[in-house]
């Protein structure tokens, strides 16, 4: 693994460790972790199938190719990017990661996937590819910090596209240059906002992400050029996308400190945003788990982090997405229910008395003692 001195361009960087990059070079353990998110990522793909942002995606997207989407149709590496893509983010229960608050895995296995059936790769090359793809993501996630985030761009939009086409590029066996192209168009194209929270353009641009990702590392090895100072330009990410914020130390660990290792990936237990974890398990535990009926409760005020707050903005929602983002609905699901699954997922649910009484109970403040330090 080479990664050129810091005074390289960070895309150049990236390529260059990419291209590098070698499946014996990466430890067990990462490898393990990566076949870990693979594995996830399928089995949220499979009900996602079902959801109907997935039918709506499907009626789009479906050109006849070699590529496997969920539900057996055979599509363009694109078109089954984006159909798998959407599908593995539907129902939100896809892993996640605090380096860079993003879903990357439901971005980069689909790209990745559907491109190694068109060249019929080896297991061992997808493999190298996502790791490549998710170390590249997670690690811009932490050099970047978490402002990005703050400042309302959706990391998932952001970073795993560059991710996915570093990828896709590395599956295709791309060279240092076209490598190179291929990040830099990813970085100058890269967008998206988290006002799709709670609408269908959360899973939808999750998998049109993956399919932007696909069609940006073909069009490198097609010769399209990209700008190496994608990043540093004073048009650029950095600039544009960040405040000029870029933690370099966090970099030069990269293919040093694996970022699918430490911290590692978040495996939901609950079919909601990543923020309403801890919220639905804790108030399991607390009310449920002790056989505590919930109308006897007065009122129940969380404590939550900044992250928290940002992500989970409603609090009287109205639809089963907008459920997934809500702090008192989390709550209620966990005292009500004791867990939140895909069955609750459904608008009478949303609708039902006892769920409505006890959210009307739930108070939430901004803590920011709760928040945990950047990795």
């Amino acid at each position: 693994m080479t990664v050129p001195p810091s005074n390289s361009p960070i895309v150049e960087r990236y390529a260059q460790w990419a291209r590098s990059l070698r499946l014996a070079d990466v430890p067990a353990s990462v490898s393990h972790e990566a076949r870990r998110a693979l594995l996830d990522t399928l089995g949220v793909i499979t009900p996602g199938v079902r959801h109907d942002v997935t039918h709506k995606t499907r009626g789009v997207f479906g050109s006849p190719g070699p590529s496997a989407a969920v539900g057996g149709d055979r599509c363009s590496a694109g078109d089954a990017a984006t159909i798998n893509g959407a599908a593995a983010h539907a129902y939100d229960f896809d892993d996640g990661s605090y380096t860079g608050i993003l879903h990357g895995s439901a971005v980069i296995a689909p790209a990745v996937l559907s491109v190694a059936d068109e060249l019929t790769a080896s297991d061992q090359d997808i493999l190298e590819a996502f790791i490549v793809g998710s170390e590249i993501t997670y690690s811009l996630g932490v050099a970047l910090g978490h402002d990005h985030y703050y400042r309302g761009w959706w990391s998932t939009a952001t970073l795993s596209l560059i991710g996915a086409t570093a990828a896709v590029a590395k599956l295709c066996e791309l060279d240092s240059r076209r490598m190179s192209d291929a990040i830099g168009l990813a970085v100058a194209t890269a967008g998206g906002t988290r006002s799709v929270f709670g609408t269908d353009g959360k899973p939808f641009l999750c998998g049109f992400t993956a399919r932007t990702g696909v069609e940006l590392a073909k069009a490198a090895a097609n010769g399209i050029t990209g700008p190496d100072d994608a990043f540093e330009n004073a048009s650029g990410f950095l600039r544009m996308l960040n405040n000029e914020e870029w933690h370099e130390e966090m970099m030069a660990n990269l293919g040093s400190r694996w970022r699918l290792e430490q911290p590692g990936l978040l495996f939901k237990r609950y079919a909601a945003c990543s923020s309403a974890q801890a919220l639905v398990e804790e108030c399991a535990l607390l009310i449920h788990d002790k056989g505590i009926d919930p109308d006897t409760v007065c009122s129940v005020e969380c404590g939550v982090p900044t992250l928290v707050a940002k992500a989970l903005t409603y609090d009287r929602p109205e639809t089963p997405q907008q459920c997934q983002f809500s702090i008192p609905f989390g709550a209620a699901c966990g005292m009500v229910y004791g867990t939140f699954g895909l069955e609750h997922l459904d608008e009478c649910i949303v609708r039902e008395n006892v769920i409505e009484r006890t959210m009307a109970k739930v108070t939430h403040r901004e803590d920011p003692e709760l928040c945990a330090p950047e990795n």
